[in-house]
């Protein structure tokens, strides 16, 4: 079994390349590649999803599958009212993405609102600037480069 690095999940098998739980990929299979996408930065300049805590996550060209597991310390709602998949999001030709719900391992979006400066995003894929603002239930997320 392969514990998850992201959300420490111990139930995936060892031949996953994703956790059973966030999505994310996992130890001993860094051979994965979750986004095509071939880096060419030349700007040194790192995305940031930063947590209520001021804890953060890097953004890179990985998707980083954000939900559940990530946000149910934040939350004084029911945290069972999250998915698991809440939302994506990724940099991409030195821009950085958010979709919600959608990875390469999981082809559904979310049930739930994800909000992007206080709007609902679907699942097509949007551009995401230092700043804004991200709401899943009652806890924000706040993206910084």
């Amino acid at each position: 079994m392969i514990t998850c690095p992201i959300c420490s999940h111990s139930e995936n098998e060892n031949d996953q390349d994703f956790c059973n739980n966030c999505g994310a990929a996992l130890e001993g299979n860094k051979d994965t590649v979750i986004n095509s996408d071939t880096p060419n930065d030349t700007d040194n300049s790192q995305g940031k999803l930063v947590f209520p805590d001021e804890s953060s996550y890097e953004i890179d060209y990985s998707q980083r599958l954000i939900g559940r597991a990530d946000l149910e310390k934040f939350t004084k709602e029911d945290y069972n009212l999250i998915p698991r998949s809440q939302f994506t999001i990724y940099k991409s030709n030195e821009k950085y993405f958010i979709r919600n719900g959608f990875t390469n391992v999981q082809n559904t979006s979310s049930q739930k609102d994800t909000l992007l400066n206080e709007e609902k995003i679907s699942s097509d894929e949007l551009e995401i600037k230092n700043g804004d603002k991200i709401k899943i239930s009652d806890v924000e997320l706040l993206f910084i480069v």
